[in-house]
């Protein structure tokens, strides 16, 4: 629904608006394109507190944004805000430039709608959604790309307009900068999704399986990660109808066609068929797959070896509680060869999950119980049933009359002990521990892919045109590429990435007395060093302040390609974090000084700065004792020799101590001791716990006061039982129970080292 600006002063009602006298709704009447009647509402009535008649009305963003003449001749020109945000923006724009994803976007959709993506980028990374409804307001007192805060009419129609020869033109181009920053042989994190779609007459929709479960047709996506570099390098977006096969198969000939090898794929669970599988095959790249419970190869795994790993020593993934072991099996019914495949038991995870269906089954147990235990109307319509996630555990049976719930004590049994096992199969024979790497690395892709799906709306495409679902993945994507160079520089830093971009708002700007706006530097130190390690500094931020000023000014006659100074590259390299800059970025300063330097250097080369000395003597140098010896033993030589004696050279010492010398003595086991308890090694303290460990232990703490609770109720109803405390004091409780054990658990160890 339209703002409506009950904050400011009712206007007059103008006189080609009409009032709904039910609602207060003012309003002009409208034709459709079909010819139907339509009311457009410009805002709401209130009467005038002097007449007392219903004469004034408060505007709405409609009213604002069709009459402008109208609103302007009430409340003026629009104002720009006092202060600005300027954190994301510069942010953005560093990496856009520095990564050459700016001046890419810029070539393929021109300045004012690469502009304009760039912002919704911002408004996606910022927000984490996708309503564009909330666009103006969120991004209102931001620094944008674009002159001003679109609405949310406004992007519907440039998502509409875009085509597909712009967003094939930004997917060229961005492939041939990944090749050009050294993406050559690409071990490829591939996703995808399915998404309900309500767009009519689309020819991407289709019948398929969609996520939210309903009988919809959906459009599906796809894209793909060097798992190397954390960054995405391409997408596609599918027919609704088409298979994951192939849609696989057109990814990967558009990276082979810009000489972008692949040397194999990582794929989840949702890829395991056996149609990907053998076109993978049939393509010759090295595979890593998690396979689906109901697969073969993971059924055969489960049956050979669930027993032998179950949190045995000798199977132990290295650096992990983690088992594993592995074996060749097929892994579908139809498959003509085996391959091997890794079976791994997760006993926290699957702990967990036990405790949670086992917590289910109880609470529907109890519920279905006392459902049954209350007398029925004769003519009563309630069926009681199981729910159907819980059928294969608990049924209800009629003895002599009498209604029960039995529990299926065997398949409950055997649901338990399936818990925290999976397989991962591999092309190549591989350890559970290769293997088990070699997967992780699909972290890279996996993060990035759930933040572009919250974007996206989940289940969900909110759009009304086939371009406009294109042109939306698009946006999405550029922000998912600027978001992996965040998060590649906060994973260095140690910062969460989610958390920083917010802290990017201390970085502002604000106007002065002169309608200009200034740069006061009131940051907190994290976000300092998060733009910092981005290359940017004050002079960056000066630039903006300036740069929104001449904008503010004079608009009609400013560039709408926004630029920056001279990124500092020694802070941060897109390409590779750990090397020097391999020189691909465009440098205009750089390239006009190396010009320079080319027209003078046959007349006089420049000469070599003298290494600056640091503090204390040069190295390689003696100390002033050491010359002392010497000349000392310099000036007995020259007399002896007056003298007529014989003078003999020093033997120089050979390492290690002299001929029949004493070693010293061997520090005892007390020494030691004391020694260790003085210079204690880097890391937590002797006895205190890892935070997941703690975590762990807070969390069962929390779980079994909530199943206590429960019990004591007797009854499992909407929100918690009566009587007990809310999660967030359960919590607060058993951590403090939790630190109270590993600080005694300390003490205990602390003991024993004094030997009390």
């Amino acid at each position: 629904m339209s703002h409506i600006y009950r904050e400011l002063k009712p206007i007059p009602i103008p006189d080609f608006c009409l009032i709904n006298r039910g609602n207060g709704r003012v309003f002009i009447s409208t034709r459709t394109k079909d010819n139907r009647r339509n009311q457009l509402v410009l805002g709401r009535a209130v009467k005038d507190p002097v007449t007392g008649t219903l004469s004034l009305m408060y505007p709405n963003d409609t009213f604002r944004m069709r009459y402008p003449a109208e609103w302007a001749k009430v409340y003026g020109e629009p104002r720009l805000p006092f202060e600005f945000h300027i954190g994301l923006y510069c942010a953005t724009l560093a990496i856009g430039r520095s990564t050459g994803l700016y001046d890419i976007l810029q070539e393929a959709m021109g300045p004012k709608n690469g502009n304009a993506v760039m912002d919704y980028a911002m408004f996606l990374l910022r927000s984490r959604s996708n309503t564009t409804q909330l666009f103006a307001e969120t991004m209102r007192t931001q620094a944008l790309f674009s002159e001003r805060a679109y609405e949310d009419t406004w992007y519907s129609e440039l998502f509409g307009s875009i085509s597909s020869e712009e967003i094939n033109a930004l997917r060229s181009g961005w492939l041939d900068r990944c090749k050009a920053n050294g993406t050559r042989l690409v071990w490829l994190c591939i996703d995808g999704s399915n998404n309900d779609c309500a767009v009519s007459e689309s020819r991407l929709a289709a019948k398929g399986a969609a996520k939210s479960h309903k009988n919809v047709n959906i459009v599906s996506y796809i894209w793909a990660v060097d798992e190397a570099r954390g960054v995405p390098v391409t997408w596609f977006v599918n027919h609704g109808g088409m298979v994951d096969a192939k849609a696989i198969k057109r990814l990967v000939k558009t990276l082979t066609d810009k000489d972008i090898d692949v040397a194999g794929i990582i794929l989840d669970r949702g890829f395991c068929s056996q149609e990907v599988m053998s076109l993978i095959e049939e393509c010759g790249y090295a595979w890593v797959i998690m396979l689906k419970e109901s697969t073969a190869g993971f059924k055969e795994m489960y049956k050979r070896h669930s027993a032998e790993i179950r949190c045995q020593v000798r199977h132990i993934v290295d650096q992990k509680f983690l088992f594993g072991i592995t074996d060749k099996v097929k892994l579908f019914k139809e498959s003509t060869h085996e391959d091997c495949v890794a079976l791994f038991y997760d006993h926290v995870n699957g702990g967990a999950r036990a405790e949670h269906l086992s917590l289910k089954i109880l609470c529907e147990k109890a519920k279905l119980t006392k459902k049954l235990a209350k007398p029925q109307k004769a003519n009563g319509k309630e069926t009681i049933s199981v729910s159907a996630e819980l059928r294969p555990y608990l049924e209800i049976v009629e003895e002599e009359g009498v209604k029960k719930v039995v529990v299926k004590e065997q398949k409950w049994q055997e649901a338990l002990e399936a818990k925290g096992f999976y397989a991962i199969a591999s092309s190549e024979d591989m350890t559970a521990d290769e293997i088990d790497e070699r997967y992780d690395r699909r972290d890279a892709s996996e993060k990035q892919f759930m933040i572009l799906k919250k974007q996206l709306g989940f289940h969900t495409t909110r759009v009304h045109s086939d371009k406009s679902i294109e042109s939306k993945f698009t946006a999405a994507f550029v922000a998912a590429i600027i978001r992996s160079q965040m998060l590649n520089l906060c994973k260095r830093l140690g910062f969460d990435v989610n958390k920083m971009i917010l802290e990017t708002d201390r970085c502002r700007i604000f106007k002065t007395t002169s309608d200009t706006y200034d740069f006061t530097n009131d940051m907190l130190s994290s976000t300092s060093s998060f733009l910092a390690g981005l290359g940017l500094s004050q002079r960056h931020f000066e630039a903006v302040a300036l740069d929104i000023s001449n904008r503010a000014a004079d608009q009609h006659f400013e560039s709408m390609t926004r630029t920056l100074p001279p990124l500092d590259e020694t802070k941060w390299n897109p390409q590779n974090e750990e090397e020097p800059a391999s020189g691909n970025e465009p440098k205009q300063e750089s390239q006009a000084a190396a010009a320079e330097d080319v027209s003078v250097a046959d007349e006089a080369p420049p000469k070599a700065e003298p290494e600056r000395r640091g503090p204390g003597r040069p190295r390689g140098s003696l100390n002033q004792k050491t010359l002392e010896k010497q000349a000392q033993a310099e000036e007995e030589r020259r007399k002896a020799e007056a003298l007529g004696l014989k003078v003999e050279e020093p033997v120089k010492r050979k390492p290690g101590r002299p001929k029949g010398s004493k070693n010293k003595s061997t520090p005892t086991q007390a020494d030691l001791s004391q020694e260790t308890k003085e210079k204690r090694k880097a890391g937590r303290p002797k006895g205190a716990w890892n935070q997941k460990r703690i975590d762990r232990e807070v969390a069962k703490l929390v779980e079994a006061a909530k199943r206590e609770a429960a019990q004591k109720s007797g009854e499992r109803t909407v929100g918690r039982p009566k009587g007990r405390k809310n999660d967030k004091t359960l919590e607060k409780e058993a951590r403090e129970k939790v630190m109270a054990l590993m600080r005694a658990e300390q003490e205990r160890l602390q003991r024993d080292e004094n030997g009390v």
